[in-house]
């Protein structure tokens, strides 16, 4: 957390700074952020555009991600705020879940569809 800059700014005087949230955000901060999405989007939308600066609202780990793919721009992170349901999944409780089949989930066939088709693009694009 050390590499980390604290947190330095005012909107009221830095108005070019560009709020990124993660979608896991409350509706209120994805509301007012200048742009909201998933890691790998909030990395291609840094490296699209050039604003000076960068204010980065997502888990520690996710931010470190962003600011790594863009190591010419500034980035402010809030790496004190963490999302409360990141990191409480380990591996060794995913690896138990499987091998006991301890939990059921029962997806819509509509919503497992379209889950399906978006994983299959995900792997075709690699």
């Amino acid at each position: 957390m050390s590499d980390h800059q604290p947190l330095a700014i005012d909107l009221q005087t830095d108005p070019d700074v560009v709020i990124l949230a993660h979608p896991e955000c409350s509706p209120d901060v994805t509301a007012a952020a200048d742009f909201s999405g998933s890691t790998n989007a909030m990395i291609r939308y840094v490296e699209k555009t050039q604003a000076p600066r960068y204010l980065l609202l997502t888990e520690c780990s996710m931010g470190d991600n962003v600011a790594a793919a863009n190591p010419d721009k500034e980035m402010l992170r809030l790496c004190s705020v963490r999302c409360p349901h990141m990191n409480q999944i380990t591996l060794e409780m995913t690896r138990d879940a499987l091998k006991y089949m301890q939990f059921v989930t029962e997806v819509p066939e509509a919503i497992r569809v379209r889950a399906y088709s978006a994983v299959e693009r995900m792997l075709r694009i690699g």
